[in-house]
C-alpha cells in the first residue's frame, strides 16, 4: 500500500519532474529539438495559448 501512497504524493511533481528531466537533457544531448520541446512543455504547464498559427485559425 506504501507504493500507492507514493504514487499519489508524485503524481501531482509529475509534470516538474518530466520539465527538469528534459533541461537535463538539452544539456547533455544538446540538438535544435530539446530547446522546441522545453518551450512546448513550458506552455503546456502554464497553461498558455499554443504559439502554432494552425492552432489560432477560426473554425
Amino acid at each position: 500500500m506504501a507504493i500507492f501512497e507514493l504514487i499519489r504524493f508524485l503524481f501531482p511533481l509529475f509534470p516538474f519532474l518530466m520539465l527538469s528531466v528534459i533541461f537535463v537533457a538539452s544539456y547533455w544531448f544538446p540538438s535544435t529539438t530539446l530547446p522546441a520541446m522545453e518551450a512546448v512543455l513550458v506552455r503546456i504547464l502554464l497553461g498558455l495559448p499554443s504559439t502554432n498559427t494552425a492552432d489560432s485559425l477560426p473554425p
